[in-house]
């Protein structure tokens, strides 16, 4: 069927609108908001990691330091980006802070729901 990241992906996806419509129901229109970010920056980090598989997969010929590389290069860069992102979703001023950590939380937990 799907490949594990893709499934991961999907169920992500499904759970940005979760997150956001609890939120909305607890906290009103900004909590919704702030949690749909908290999940997206999730959701990029996990398409970060498909584009570099994908990558990896046309590049047959690549020995195995090279994909330890590119392994080691997709961490670091998912690691920035969430980190960025989150950074600004918690400066910014019109955003709720438990919100935005509750929607990543929900995000990531995918990756247990989508690989048990």
């Amino acid at each position: 069927m799907f490949r594990p990241t893709l499934r991961v992906a999907a169920l992500q996806v499904l759970l940005c609108g979760f997150a956001g419509g609890v939120a909305y129901a607890f906290g009103g229109k900004s909590a919704a908001l702030s949690a749909t970010g908290g999940s997206s920056a999730a959701l990029l980090g996990t398409l970060i990691l498909i584009l570099r598989e994908k990558q990896s997969e046309l590049h047959s010929g690549w020995s195995a330091e090279r994909n330890l590389l590119q392994f080691y290069r997709s961490g670091l860069e998912r690691f920035v980006l969430v980190a960025v992102l989150l950074g600004l979703l918690f400066a910014y001023s019109g955003s709720v802070p438990l919100a935005v950590l509750a929607g990543f939380l929900v995000a990531q937990a995918a990756w247990l729901f989508a690989l048990r």
